[in-house]
């Protein structure tokens, strides 16, 4: 569910006119007559993409409605993106799915980034890969958007109960799989932080069961925070940087398959150098 409502109104006002316009084009029929790509158009019927006023209008011209009537909710949504701190560029246009130009969304604090980034995850169909590459673990964080988020992309990996009768008891999407890089800090004394390494032990009990999720461990010396990012199917990048102080950050997304692409194919060159996490925390053990 959309969790801001402005944005909730002007999808089910989109949506609405989309009904009432009483002709037989397919979904891709109708974001064709719109020029813009199917899954935009549904991520904005659903609350979950914010549009940009030329797509409003475009939706609005291909219901044969006046895209004027629909500026007072577009301009809800803008004021009520401003107080919590989001900014939207300009403009993008699809054409048959291809972006002739790039939305950038710009999330300016903790709060709005996390809880973009959780509507994302929940509205995913098939893959997540996502990097943890940061000084301290998450358990270290005070935002609440912070820990819904990494909770959401776990429950969003869990088994779902299947119908009653159907005798199987859990199942998930064959293809739905959630990997995640996660850097583990290394100190000066070339050992990893204790207060990390605890928490890689607890995180890998506690999604032992959950065969849709993978993490693999990377160690990690600059002492720094790196740019992390949340890849959504093959369509949704979100890129977060950490701020001055440790609760901080902020970050941008776009929703363009051309734009991900290039993040995806440096993430499967890492996640080749990289070991799985189970196996890290055994080695670590022998070791000891």
């Amino acid at each position: 569910m959309p969790v801001d409502p402005a944005l909730a109104a002007l999808a089910s006002a989109l949506l609405d006119a989309r009904l009432s316009a009483q002709d037989d084009l397919t979904k891709e029929g109708f974001a064709k007559r719109a020029g813009l790509g199917r899954n935009t158009v549904e991520r904005i019927f659903k609350g979950i993409q914010v549009p940009t006023r030329s797509q409003v209008h475009a939706i609005a011209r291909a219901c044969n409605v006046n895209p004027a009537s629909f500026d007072r909710l577009y301009e809800e949504l803008q004021r009520s993106r401003m107080v919590a701190g989001i900014q939207t560029a300009p403009e993008q246009r699809e054409v048959d799915g291809q972006s002739e130009s790039l939305v950038i969304q710009y999330h300016d604090n903790t709060e709005a980034f996390y809880t973009a980034a959780a509507a994302a995850v929940q509205a995913a169909t098939e893959q997540i890969r996502v990097t943890y590459i940061r000084q301290h673990p998450p358990t270290r964080y005070a935002s609440l958007a912070a820990r819904n988020y990494f909770a959401t992309v776990l429950d969003w990996a869990e088994p779902a109960a299947t119908p009653s009768g159907s005798g199987v008891g859990t199942a998930v999407s064959a293809s739905r799989s959630v990997r995640r890089i996660i850097g583990l800090p290394i100190g000066a004394d070339g050992k990893p932080g204790r207060e990390f390494l605890n928490w890689l032990r607890a995180h890998n009990e506690e999604v032992r069961e959950i065969t849709a999720y993978e993490a693999n461990v990377l160690e990690w010396t600059p002492g720094v925070d790196w740019i992390n990012m949340a890849l959504i199917d093959d369509s949704v990048t979100f890129l977060t940087f950490s701020g001055a102080g440790a609760q901080q950050l902020k970050g941008l997304s776009s929703e363009s398959r051309r734009f991900l692409t290039p993040y995806a194919e440096f993430f499967e060159r890492v996640w080749q150098h990289t070991t799985a996490l189970d196996e890290y925390l055994r080695n670590k053990d022998a070791t000891a």
